[in-house]
């Protein structure tokens, strides 16, 4: 009988991610997503956030799940936004 597959619970991710926020202080999901994705855009390059030693470190998902972790973690008062700058803040 093979083993049941494991559930996500997003512990992790959510864990991962508020190290990431809490690094580069204030600033945009988008952001935040393209280092943990490890996506070398022009602001992360501008901040060298691409030389971070976390960078990348969750590509092993997509900028949706991200992007769905970010917002969890909104709605659970992980996180709050900055409306004025649109920046996440922990």
């Amino acid at each position: 009988m093979p083993a049941p597959e494991e559930e996500l619970d997003g512990q992790e991710e959510i864990v991962t991610m508020l190290e990431i926020v809490k690094l580069v202080k204030k600033n945009s999901g988008e952001h935040i997503i393209n280092i943990l994705i490890g996506k070398v855009e022009n602001a992360v390059k501008l901040h060298r956030h691409d030389q971070l030693e976390e960078f990348g470190v969750g590509d092993d998902h997509d900028a949706k799940f991200w992007t769905a972790i970010i917002r969890q973690s909104l709605l659970n008062g992980f996180l709050s936004k900055e409306i004025e700058t649109y920046a996440l803040l922990n």
